[in-house]
Formats: C-alpha cells, sequence, structure tokens
C-alpha cells in the first residue's frame, strides 16, 4: 500500500505548517523544523504506536516563521514512534519517527 503523503499542493499554501523531521531514524538526537503561522505556544510530544503519551519534549511559545528544537531521544527504547506538534487550537504535524 502506499504510504501515508500529504499531497504536494496542500503543503505549498503558505497557511500550512511544514515540518522536518531529522535525522530519521534516529539514535540519539533529532531536529524538527516547522514553520508557524503566528507567535503562538507549542506542545511538542512523543507517542507510541497505540497514541498513548510517552514523554513531553516542550510546551512554550515559538516565534511566526520558521523553528528549529533539537531533542535527545536517547532514553527511549528503540522502535516507532510518533512527534506531535500541536497547539491549543489544533494539531500541526504528527511525524513517524524511527529510533535505532
Amino acid at each position: 500500500s502506499a504510504p501515508n503523503t500529504v499531497p504536494t499542493f496542500v503543503t505549498n499554501l503558505p497557511s500550512e505548517p511544514v515540518v522536518n523531521t531529522f535525522p530519521n531514524p534516529t539514535s540519539d538526537f533529532v531536529s524538527i523544523q516547522f514553520k508557524m503561522d503566528q507567535k503562538e505556544t507549542v506542545l511538542i510530544e512523543i507517542l507510541d504506536m497505540n497514541g498513548k503519551l510517552v514523554k513531553a519534549l516542550y510546551k512554550d511559545v515559538v516565534k511566526q516563521g520558521g523553528n528549529e528544537l533539537r531533542f535527545s531521544l536517547l532514553p527511549l527504547e528503540s522502535g516507532i514512534y510518533f512527534v506531535k506538534i500541536s497547539t491549543e487550537t489544533k494539531i500541526i504535524s504528527t511525524e513517524k519517527i524511527i529510533k535505532n
């Protein structure tokens, strides 16, 4: 089956946040780059395959435009996780990440 991909015409709209998570797979650090329409509080969480919260990484105000945050996944067991980025009103992105 085809992987879950977002059609490119959606991500090219200026109002749509673009998220880049790298390196992926990773054994330790992961960088999360994303764009915001406005300055607001974001919550970044690591979820397991069942959508259960594993770790809350970040909750703070980020600036309008491009942001990059870096986190260590070293304490996590190897496996597949999801990085969920959300605000108080919406989910911006849920990115799959593989921890070696």
